[in-house]
């Protein structure tokens, strides 16, 4: 009865000590978790930014033609290239003078979907390290 008291003593002595480290393990975790999840936003950040300067890039090219054009058809490049620059200073202005609620709520419910998904993704990765260091825990 006496050495089961002392065992059941050293366990209540273990106690705090077993939850530190069970703190320590789930912080670590909750790190690697956040750690992931921001890699895997930022690489799909890259890649939706390399996209958009390859759009823009064709963007401006096309301007650039359609204010030749414009300036060819009007026997005046200049005058084609203010046309055009016109109605994109006006097509800026309306852009922000009509931003709706709807088109900010828009943009907002994009970005929490991709943060989701973004846990989602990374969910089995986490796992797979959870259960190494278990692994070797008990090597």
């Amino acid at each position: 009865m006496k050495d089961q008291d002392e065992t059941t003593s050293d366990l209540l002595r273990k106690i705090p000590a077993d939850l530190k480290q069970l703190l320590e393990k789930k912080i670590e975790i909750i790190e690697l978790q956040l750690t992931e999840r921001a890699a895997l936003l930022a690489g799909k950040l890259l890649y939706k930014v390399i996209g958009a300067c390859f759009l823009f890039l064709g963007l401006i090219l096309m301007l650039w033609a359609g204010g030749y054009l414009i300036g060819q058809m009007l026997d005046n490049l200049s005058a084609g290239f203010a046309i055009l620059a016109l109605l994109m200073i006006l097509m800026g202005a309306l852009l922000i003078k009509f931003h709706t609620r709807g088109m900010v709520r828009s943009v907002k419910n994009k970005i929490i979907r991709a943060v989701l998904e973004a846990e989602d993704d990374d969910s089995a990765p986490v796992k797979e390290i959870a259960s190494d260091n278990e692994k070797r825990k008990s090597d």
